[in-house]
C-alpha cells in the first residue's frame, strides 16, 4: 500500500470512529470529554442541557458560565469530524490544529478573532484560550493533536530554550493558569516539511507498533525543531492574550514586600515562570525591569527608615538589601541626589 492510499485508508478509518464517538448520547459526551461542574451536573440529571454550539445571532462569544472545558491527560491525534459543531471552549492541554487539505477558520476568544488556515498550516494553542474551530467541508481535512502538558513538561520542557519564542510558549503551556502566550501559528511555506511528520505521526499512532510511543515522540520534536529553523529567518506568529492574566499586581507588592531578599530566580519559582520568561513579563507590563523595580523599592524603603527609625546607616543597609552601607551611600545619591546624613536632616 502505497503512502496516499495508507493515508486514505486511516481517515476512512478514523471517520467511522469519530462518527461513533459523534452519536454518543450528550450526557455521555459530556462526562467523558469535558469538566462538569455541579451545576452542569444538575442540568444533564434534568435533561434540560443544551450545547452550547454557535449560532450567528448570539453575542461574539459564549456566556463565560457557558464555556465548556475539554479535559484530556493522554496524548492522541485524530481528524476533525465534518459534523461537529462550532463551539468556543476551553482545554487542559495543549492543542496543535493542522490543516492536512482544504482550509480552516479558527476563531480565538471572539468570533471577530478569525484565522484562517490553508493548507499546510497548523495552530499550537494554549490551555485555558476559548476558542473555536470553523465548520469545514467535507473536502478538508483537519488533524487534531492534544498534547497534555505532563506529556510537554516530560518531552519538551527544555527543548527549545535556544528559541526565545517557543521557549516562552512552552513555558508558559505548562501553566495551569498563569498563561500569556496564547496561541503561535506556523505556515509552511515548505509545502513537505509539516505533511511529512504528520502523516508518519498519524501512521504510527494508528498502527501502534512496538515503540510507537517513543516514534511519535521523536517525529514530533523532528517537526517543531524543523518549524524553528525554517522560521528563523521569517517571522513565528506568536499571538498574546490579555496582560491581565499576569498576576503582576502580585509579583509588584512581592518586590515591595520583599525588596531586602527577593531574588528573580525566588520570584520566577513561586509564580511558576522560568527566570527569563518573568524578567520580560514584568518589562512587557511595567515598563521597568525587575532590577530597576526593585532598585526603587530598596531606595524608598531606605528612605522611609531614615526619616522614621532610629536605625543606623549600616542597620538600613542590611535591611535593604545591601551587604554593604557603601552601596546604599551610592544608590541614595544616584536616585536622590542625597546621602543618608541629608535625607535623615530633611535637607533639600
Amino acid at each position: 500500500m502505497g503512502r496516499m492510499e495508507q493515508m486514505q485508508y486511516i481517515f476512512e478509518q478514523q471517520n467511522i470512529s469519530e462518527k461513533i464517538v459523534f452519536q454518543r448520547s450528550l450526557r455521555q459526551m459530556m462526562l467523558e470529554d469535558y469538566l462538569v461542574t455541579d451545576e452542569l451536573m444538575r442540568q444533564l440529571d434534568d435533561s434540560n442541557y443544551q450545547f452550547p454550539a454557535y449560532r450567528p445571532e448570539q453575542e461574539l462569544f459564549a456566556d463565560e458560565r457557558q464555556l465548556l472545558v475539554r479535559s484530556q491527560d493522554y496524548f492522541s491525534v485524530k481528524i476533525h469530524y465534518v459534523d461537529t459543531e462550532v463551539y468556543f471552549h476551553k482545554h487542559d492541554f495543549v492543542e496543535l490544529i493542522y490543516v492536512y487539505r482544504g482550509r480552516c477558520d479558527h476563531y480565538i476568544e471572539n468570533i471577530l478573532n478569525k484565522i484562517v488556515l490553508r493548507e499546510n498550516d497548523l495552530i499550537i494553542v494554549n490551555q485555558n484560550v476559548a476558542h473555536a474551530i470553523g465548520k469545514i467541508s467535507k473536502d478538508d481535512v483537519i488533524l487534531k493533536m492534544v498534547l497534555p502538558t505532563a506529556f510537554l513538561q516530560q518531552n519538551f520542557q527544555y527543548q527549545f530554550i535556544g528559541n526565545r519564542l517557543v521557549s516562552d510558549f512552552f513555558s508558559a503551556a505548562l501553566q495551569e493558569k498563569n498563561y500569556y502566550y496564547g496561541y503561535m501559528v506556523f505556515r509552511d511555506r515548505n509545502k513537505n516539511c509539516v505533511k511529512t511528520f504528520m502523516e508518519q505521526i498519524l501512521i504510527e499512532y494508528f498502527e501502534q507498533q512496538p515503540f510507537y510511543q517513543e516514534a511519535v515522540k521523536n517525529l514530533l520534536s523532528l517537526m517543531l525543531i524543523e518549524l524553528i529553523r525554517k522560521d528563523l529567518a521569517e517571522k513565528i506568529e506568536l499571538h498574546q492574550l490579555s496582560i491581565g492574566t499576569i498576576p503582576i499586581q502580585e509579583i509588584l507588592q512581592d518586590i515591595e514586600k520583599h525588596c531586602h531578599e527577593i531574588s528573580l530566580s525566588t520570584l520566577a519559582e513561586k509564580y511558576g515562570y522560568n527566570e527569563s520568561y518573568m524578567s520580560r513579563m514584568i518589562h512587557k507590563i511595567t515598563g521597568q525591569s525587575y532590577l530597576r523595580l526593585l532598585t526603587e523599592n530598596r531606595c524608598k524603603k531606605a528612605v522611609r527608615l531614615l526619616k522614621t527609625s532610629g536605625m543606623t546607616v549600616e542597620q538600613i543597609a542590611v535591611e535593604c538589601g545591601y551587604s554593604n552601607v557603601n552601596n546604599l551611600y551610592r544608590i541614595l545619591k544616584k536616585e536622590k541626589g542625597k546621602t543618608p546624613a541629608e535625607i535623615r536632616a530633611g535637607l533639600s
